[in-house]
């Protein structure tokens, strides 16, 4: 059968199966048109629904057949809220897709008509869904009047806030004028103390009596005293305030040694040897009954004799008598005394070389015997006395000076009182200024609050805003997933990401969390998904990619009507 001939069955057949199934024709009138969709092409409108795809681009033509692969099917379910549409290619399959079995008109297929149940489930769940908006749509009511006063309100108070923060900025400011002024003159008061102390320190000491060669003296004295000191302190004055240049490293490395003192180590070993015998000797009086080694390290000789009567085999060993061993430890100890008698003599010959040496390099190294100002002397002297707080070994150093005063120790003042000096002025101006300072921060700290409040985007109407600071749960498998509105969502304690508010600000059905802890190569994410609800519910929660979870909210935010 040619092309035509096909069509011409095709057609008439089509033309007999809808009008059984349909009760009437379903073909265009003689002389009119039709027009595909997506092509443009005009047809006869009787090749509509005539079982040929005369538009392949869309299968517009073949609304009612399964001619055209790109083909659409409406369903005759004779109701609005039952409109159904599939696929031409779905069309007498085999398979009931249209509730009332429309999609199946050739009879091969008998479809039970399920319409009128699907209506009654669709109409009841229609009406539960209103009922659900209404009774949410109450609540967002409320929600929204909740919103507007509390973003209104924080406007507002922001406004006064930044009223006041400027008056108690203004007041801080004032109050630092105030306290440096007051503080200035506190320190020319302490100046003016630390100048008479000095006065009375030089007075009291006798320094204005003693000579030039007296007076680095006693500045030496006390920088060996003071050690580390109280040389980098002569090194900071005689350097960046007089410019004398000196040899700091040297003059650290001596202050180091002089403060490890002189080591005499033959000295050392001879005083340990004597307390050795002497507890051995202490030991031999105690008991004749003690055995060799309980004796330490006596004289070879004693071991010797020891050790003889041992392999000797006597029995009667342990009661021998010791006289003669506790005779050989004494003249044992007064040999070793005798010895050390002579090493401490030369030992503290050979300290006092020592320390004459290290002086001798801490003077050059602070190029000293180059100065010979007494009132630079002087000036230094009271700076190390001041600073390092060596009052006392001043006095006692000027005391023992072939000019110096002897009861100078009686009469030296104290030379860091000026330091302690208040001035009442600048001790009540900075109490006002610490407390003003305090009141600025806790305003600026509400200040911070309520701007993040008034800023917040809580939705065209404030809708939101009782979600603010709110959090919801869910355990779903081993986990407990939380919530935060406007701040964090977690899988227990590993963070899923942080509020977007780029995102929020586009989308009000969405809420984003990004930025999470980092999973395997991404960092996780999730988004929470709104729907109208008559409260607060966290519905569900899954994870459909790795590290990628969503959650189903209901809240009367969205309930509109």
């Amino acid at each position: 059968m040619g092309g035509m001939g096909q069509r011409a069955f095709a057609s008439h057949l089509a033309v007999m199966v809808l009008v059984w199934c349909y009760g009437g024709s379903v073909r265009g009138q003689e002389g009119e048109t039709f027009t595909c969709s997506a092509s443009g092409r005009v047809i006869p409108s009787e090749y509509v629904n005539d079982n040929y795809c005369d538009c392949p681009e869309d299968g517009s033509d073949e609304p009612r057949t399964g001619a055209c692969t790109e083909g659409k099917f409406e369903c005759d379910a004779g109701h609005e809220k039952l409109r159904k549409v599939v696929w031409s290619s779905v069309v007498n399959d085999g398979i009931c897709d249209c509730c009332d079995g429309s999609d199946e008109f050739d009879g091969r297929t008998q479809c039970e008509d399920k319409c009128g149940e699907l209506l009654e489930k669709v109409l009841r769940e229609e009406l539960l869904e209103r009922e659900r908006r209404e009774v949410g749509h109450q609540v967002r009511q409320t929600w929204v009047q909740q919103g507007t006063e509390a973003v209104e309100g924080a406007r507002g108070r922001r406004a006064a806030l930044e009223a006041e923060k400027e008056k108690k900025a203004a007041r801080v400011e004032t109050l630092e004028t105030r306290v440096r002024e007051e503080e200035q003159a506190e320190e020319e008061e302490r100046e003016a103390l630390r100048a008479e102390h000095e006065r009375e320190f030089r007075e009291a000491l006798g320094l204005p009596a003693l000579s030039t060669e007296s007076l680095r003296e006693l500045l030496v004295g006390l920088l060996v005293s003071g050690e580390e000191q109280a040389v980098e302190t002569a090194i900071d004055v005689l350097t960046e305030e007089l410019g004398i240049p000196v040899d700091d490293v040297a003059a650290i490395t001596v202050a180091v040694e002089l403060g490890q003192g002189f080591v005499f180590h033959e000295k050392d070993d001879l005083e340990q040897q004597v307390e050795v015998e002497r507890t051995n000797l202490e030991r031999a009086r105690s008991s004749g009954e003690e055995e060799e080694e309980g004796l330490g390290e006596p004289s070879k000789g004693v071991f010797a004799t020891l050790a003889d009567l041992v392999a000797a085999g006597d029995e009667d060993y342990g009661r021998l008598d010791r006289s003669g061993e506790v005779a050989d430890l004494e003249a044992h100890i007064a040999d070793l005394e005798s010895e050390l008698a002579a090493v401490v003599g030369r030992a503290d010959e050979e300290r006092a070389l020592w320390e004459a040496a290290k002086v001798a390099e801490l003077t050059d190294a602070l190029s000293l015997a180059e100065v010979s100002d007494r009132a630079l002397l002087t000036g230094l002297t009271w700076r190390l006395v001041a600073e390092c707080k060596l009052a006392a070994t001043a006095a006692s150093k000027v005391a023992l000076l072939p000019d110096g005063n002897k009861e100078a120790v009686q009469k030296v003042p104290l030379p860091n009182a000026a330091a302690a000096h208040v001035r009442e002025e600048a001790r009540i101006a900075r109490v006002e200024l610490g407390d003003a300072e305090d009141e600025l921060r806790n305003l600026e700290d509400d200040l911070d609050e309520v701007s993040e409040l008034a800023e917040m985007d809580f939705g065209a109407e404030h809708e939101f805003y009782p979600l603010h600071d709110e959090c919801f749960s869910i355990n779903h498998e081993k986990y407990e997933y939380k919530v935060c509105f406007f701040d964090t969502a977690k899988q227990d304690r590993t963070k899923l990401g942080k509020f977007d508010a780029d995102a929020w600000a586009s989308d009000k059905t969405t809420v984003r969390f990004t930025g999470g802890q980092w999973c395997m190569d991404k960092s996780r994410t999730a988004t929470v998904h709104l729907q109208c609800g008559k409260n607060n519910e966290m519905v569900s929660v899954t994870e459909p990619e790795r590290c990628e979870y969503e959650f189903l909210f209901r809240t009367p935010a969205l309930c509109t009507l």
